[in-house]
């Protein structure tokens, strides 16, 4: 089983106890399901990545649109994260401004 096949896609965009106006502002749940399945399928096919890394993959297979900042595309990595969805690998990647970066995989089956 792979992570694209484990149903982790649960988290919520903003928290119970907060105001009306971060429900209202935060995205729906779809979409942040959408965003967290097609980062989880750019890993599993071309991980392990940074965050920067992560962003122009999703970036030339879907575009500019909701949900393809920088930021979004960093919180719905760390949801998969909290979620078990995704580790971090190692620091061996670097930011565009040349700074050690933490490169995400999907957990994926050891070979022998």
């Amino acid at each position: 089983m792979t992570a694209i096949d484990t149903p982790i896609f649960h988290s919520l965009a903003a928290r119970l106890e907060d105001p009306a106006t971060s429900h209202a502002a935060a995205p729906p749940l779809g979409r942040v399901w959408m965003i967290q399945h097609r980062v989880l399928n750019i890993l599993e096919d071309h991980g392990p990545l940074t965050h920067d890394q992560i962003r122009d993959k999703y970036l030339s297979r879907h575009g500019h649109g909701r949900g393809s900042s920088p930021t979004s595309i960093r919180t719905r990595t760390n949801e998969i994260y909290k979620l078990g969805g995704v580790r971090a690998v190692d620091r061996d990647g670097t930011t565009p401004a040349g700074y050690p970066a933490t490169r995400w995989d999907i957990f994926r089956e050891e070979q022998p």
